[in-house]
C-alpha cells in the first residue's frame, strides 16, 4: 500500500495532510464517540471530541446539531443509554448502581429517569424481563 494513505475515514481512504471536510465533522466525531470503552464514554465531552476531530468545540456542536438532528450531549448520553441496556443483556448479574457509576451518570436517580424517558420502562424493571426472558429460553431448550 502506498505510504501516502494513513488512515480510513469511513468513507474512504484519506491522504496525509488532508483535512476533514466540514460535513464530515459531525460523522467523525459520532465515530469517536462510538467507539471509546465506557470508562472513556463515562467523562467524555465535546471539548474531547472537538480535539479528536480537530475542530473547534462551537463549530463541532453546531455542525453535530445541523446534521445528526441531535445535541452532541444528547447523543452520548444516548449511546450511555444503548450500551446500559446492551449490559442488561449480557451481564445479568449487574446492579443498576453499578451501571449508572460505569457509565458516569451523576447519580443513579438521573441513570434511572434518562433510562425509564428513553426506553419507557425503569432499569430495574428492564433488567427484571431480561432475566426472565432468559430463564424463560433455558426451560424451553
Amino acid at each position: 500500500m502506498n505510504d501516502d494513505y494513513l488512515f480510513y475515514d469511513g468513507k474512504g481512504m484519506k491522504e496525509k495532510g488532508d483535512q476533514p471536510r466540514e460535513t464530515d465533522v459531525a460523522e467523525q466525531a459520532a465515530a469517536f464517540i462510538l467507539t471509546r470503552s465506557d470508562l472513556k464514554l463515562s467523562n467524555l465531552g465535546i471539548t474531547d471530541a472537538a480535539a479528536a476531530v480537530g475542530t473547534e468545540c462551537a463549530f463541532l456542536s453546531q455542525d453535530f446539531l445541523l446534521d445528526r438532528r441531535i445535541t452532541f450531549e444528547r447523543f452520548v448520553e444516548r449511546e450511555k443509554l444503548y450500551r446500559a441496556a446492551f449490559a442488561f443483556e449480557i451481564e445479568r448479574h449487574i446492579t443498576v448502581g453499578a451501571l449508572s457509576k460505569r457509565l458516569g451518570f451523576a447519580t443513579i436517580r438521573h441513570f434511572a429517569k434518562a433510562f425509564e424517558d428513553y426506553f419507557l420502562i425503569a432499569p430495574q424493571r428492564y433488567q427484571l424481563l431480561v432475566r426472565n426472558r432468559a430463564r424463560y429460553r433455558h426451560k424451553n431448550l
